[in-house]
């Protein structure tokens, strides 16, 4: 019999996507305290890195903690000296060739650099989009704006979108209780959890660490340990969000054939239907469509591709992009 298969909405099978980003490294303040309370409690968070910080040899330190799962890595559309003036005063507009300029010889080759990859997503400083028409090499942008809701479909990926939440600042500003903000966004999540969507959080952390609140953010990150442990969240960088979503949403469907190989052995390959028309930037889905498979009772499944056990009855299916994938699944008897 063919075995049970499902494109995920989210990686890994998870029930939502949560995202906590910043702009700036900040590596003599912010940074070594947030990477601590990260990896106490086994989340990851995203980083818009500007020029200078991609330029800084401490980012390495950056990369290695990317590679651990700790953090994801974007960029921050700061620009160069010569143009900063404008980006700082939304009246004056940033032209598309300097814009263009900035792109091409300057935060891409630094990000490739050290990444060895293309960046997905990109910050607006100063929430200066005004530019963001020539905003085309990236599969979205986020913007100073809140409010963005809890969709992650399609619409998600455009060139500059609010952020779900901006607590800390609505915190700070209003001078609200911090308990009280956190209890907000606990029932955010539980939300977003109803509609299986997606939140994105956007905090200057640095702030934090200037207004000497880092107790208040620990309380944050406790809170979200916590609703990670009960619903199974999926925390990733802004650009991680985008590039599954985009993937995810090019899959019109499936179909599955069952098969005999060379050794005599049966076993199913499942085709992914991509519709190639929506292909924006290929080189940008980097993160693999996670594909559920169910399993009889004690039966196991190897795969041409990477597997993520999730029960003894589902396993995850890491398929990376392309125009065509296909899926050899073997369902054996387990030993």
């Amino acid at each position: 019999m063919e075995p049970l298969i499902e494109i995920c909405k989210h990686r890994y099978g998870k029930q939502m996507t949560y995202t906590e980003q910043t702009d700036g490294v900040h590596y003599e303040d912010s940074y070594p305290w947030i990477r601590s309370l990260l990896k106490e409690r086994g989340l990851k968070a995203g980083i818009f890195a500007s020029l200078g910080d991609l330029k800084n040899r401490k980012i390495f330190e950056v990369k290695e903690d990317v590679e651990n799962g700790i953090f994801g890595v974007d960029v921050y559309s700061s620009l160069v000296p010569s143009v900063f003036d404008k980006v700082m005063h939304r009246h004056r507009r940033i032209s598309e060739s300097e814009w263009k300029d900035f792109y091409d010889y300057q935060i891409m080759p630094a990000y490739f650099s050290v990444f060895g990859k293309f960046p997905i997503a990109v910050s607006y400083a100063y929430g200066n989009d005004n530019f963001k028409k020539a905003v085309t090499q990236f599969l979205g942008g986020r913007n100073s704006g809140v409010g963005a809701g809890y969709s992650y479909d399609e619409n998600v990926l455009n060139n500059s979108r609010p952020s779900t939440f901006r607590w800390y600042d609505e915190f700070v500003r209003g001078g609200y209780n911090a308990d009280n903000q956190i209890d907000k966004m606990q029932g955010a999540i539980e939300g977003a959890l109803h509609e299986s969507g997606w939140i994105n959080n956007f905090t200057h952390w640095h702030n934090v660490v200037s207004d000497h609140r880092e107790k208040d953010y620990e309380k944050y990150f406790d809170m979200l340990y916590e609703m990670n442990r009960k619903y199974d969240i999926h925390f990733c960088s802004y650009g991680e969000a985008l590039s599954y979503c985009a993937f995810r949403t090019m899959i019109t469907g499936t179909s599955i054939l069952p098969c005999i190989d060379n050794q005599g052995r049966q076993h199913s390959i499942l085709k992914l239907e991509i519709d190639t028309k929506k292909e924006r930037n290929p080189y940008l889905l980097q993160v693999p469509i996670s594909v559920k498979v169910g399993l009889k009772v004690g039966k196991q499944v190897s795969c041409n591709y990477p597997l993520k056990q999730l029960s003894d009855k589902e396993v995850i299916i890491e398929v990376p992009y392309s125009s065509s994938p296909i899926i050899d699944i073997y369902t054996e008897q387990m030993k």
